[in-house]
């Protein structure tokens, strides 16, 4: 009986340590919603956030559509998210998305007829990049990272690779590897994958 209540106080004063660590950025509350982004689109199947460019995110719907969403931080200090791409890589839906690490030079999504395709979108990490390394002597570094330049987010996305029958079926997942030269995929077929990214998927066979 006395293990229990000890276990029960010290469960109790760990919860509240967490609540008291937790910080919102945007000056809401726990279990507020900050932002709605993309109502009345196709539903959305898969999303990733960019690993380098703050408040950027791609989703995969499905109608067969890539969507890139960024956002600044407006005077009351809310998040005001904008579509700066619409890609059209398929018309099956896209179940599986992803960023390439570490950098983000890389956009992979998945499709439900077995393809993967691969897009070129290192101009805006790099853009981005550069203006914040310009300006990282000025700054405060108490201060939330910097909103992208919508300059840079909306440089052009290039579909550059494309392997069509990367999995017999659905494209379930994918997941980069940390170095940035590998893919992880895996299908309704029951297989796991790994490409070797280059600067795309090559000729498309693992």
């Amino acid at each position: 009986g006395g293990a229990a209540g000890v276990v029960g106080d010290t469960s109790s004063a760990s919860s509240t340590q967490r609540r008291q660590s937790l910080q919102i950025m945007s000056g809401s509350t726990p279990g507020d919603i900050v932002a709605s982004i993309g109502e009345g689109h196709a539903c959305v199947m898969s999303l990733d956030f960019h690993p380098t460019l703050p408040n950027t995110f791609a989703v995969g719907r499905k109608d067969g559509t890539v969507d890139i969403y960024s956002s600044s931080h407006g005077d009351d200090d809310r998040l005001a998210f904008r579509r700066v791409h619409h890609l059209v890589p398929s018309h099956h839906p896209i179940r599986a998305l992803t960023y390439s690490r570490p950098d983000g030079a890389l956009l992979f999504a998945g499709d439900d007829d077995g393809k993967v395709f691969s897009f070129d979108v290192s101009i805006a990490s790099a853009a981005f990049a550069a203006s914040s390394s310009s300006s990282a002597g000025a700054s405060d570094a108490s201060a939330p990272p910097p909103s992208p330049p919508w300059a840079s987010i909306a440089a052009p996305v290039k579909l550059v690779a494309c392997a069509l029958t990367a999995h017999r079926g659905w494209v379930m997942h994918m997941a980069p590897f940390p170095d940035g030269r590998r893919l992880a995929t895996c299908g309704s077929d029951g297989a796991v994958k790994v490409w070797d990214c280059g600067k795309g998927l090559g000729s498309g066979v693992p």
